[in-house]
């Protein structure tokens, strides 16, 4: 926020890219650009295809007719919508994520058995324990992972083109820091969320594995099993879920492609706006 964004912001930089060729050369920036091309097409992949695994559960459709689905609709809306729409569309997909996550937490808590019976069981279980200071790295969650694994994982995540792009789209610094500001508050919040959704489930599935009895092939799907089995009694729930996860692969689908689109486009407006 003190230090990356101001740099972005003051050479109004498009991609984080253009900074390695005016600090090193051309070719480090081709380089380090696909690397990050590579990257940016299995994270997309990965964001797609696991809403598409849950959408299957769900509804039946086909996972790769779903994936196949969320691409076109993505390819052309970012491709037609331009940068304001994407933007307003993004603020109303995250509007539906936090409802449909926040009625899945309250619900499933209230089924499962109740905020005490969750918290006591993943604190017997050990789920709770967040300074496991372990240094053997094949352990599965330490706190040293976390720390390290987490800053390598979102550091590329906050200085791609698409994050770029949102910091130099408003018109002063002070705005461009309170973009990743508030950014970072509802990453933190969907985060905590998640866990707790996490809890639900272990709670809920603690003496029968859905995997291990077959019921499911994969732990991808149990919240899809869970919304069948538990929330499917409350009219809605299953849909709204359904919504939540197709909006999130949306959200993420349309500012990949269009930062890739509109990258010379982008580039016109910024121009437009400094004179």
């Amino acid at each position: 926020m003190y230090i990356l964004v101001p740099i972005f912001f003051r050479l109004q930089l498009t991609s984080a890219y253009e900074y390695f060729e005016w600090r090193f050369s051309r070719r480090i920036r081709v380089i380090v650009s696909i690397f990050a091309l590579i990257h940016s097409i299995i994270y997309t992949s990965t964001c797609v295809y696991g809403p598409s695994l849950a959408v299957e559960q769900l509804s039946g459709i086909n996972t790769m007719v779903s994936c196949g689905a969320i691409f076109i609709v993505c390819i052309i809306y970012s491709s037609l919508g331009g940068f304001k729409a994407v933007l307003w569309s993004d603020f109303l997909q995250g509007v539906v994520m936090m409802v449909s996550l926040s009625a899945i937490i309250v619900v499933g808590t209230w089924e499962v058995g109740g905020i005490p019976y969750i918290w006591n069981l993943a604190t017997k279980t050990d789920r709770t324990n967040l300074f496991i200071m372990d240094t053997d790295f094949r352990s599965r969650y330490t706190f040293w992972t976390s720390i390290v694994g987490g800053f390598f994982t979102w550091l590329p995540t906050f200085t791609t083109q698409s994050q770029i792009q949102r910091y130099n789209a408003v018109p002063t610094l002070r705005e461009s820091r309170l973009t990743l500001f508030f950014n970072t508050c509802g990453m933190i919040l969907i985060m905590l969320l998640c866990s707790w959704i996490g809890l639900i489930l272990f709670a809920n599935y603690y003496n029968c594995d859905p995997v291990t009895t077959k019921t499911i092939t994969s732990s991808d799907q149990l919240l899809p099993l869970f919304a069948i089995e538990v929330l499917g009694r409350y009219p809605g729930l299953p849909g709204l879920l359904l919504a939540g996860l197709t909006c999130g692969s949306l959200s993420f689908e349309y500012f990949k492609f269009h930062s890739s689109y509109h990258h010379r486009r982008f580039r016109q407006v910024l121009q437009a706006r400094l004179v």
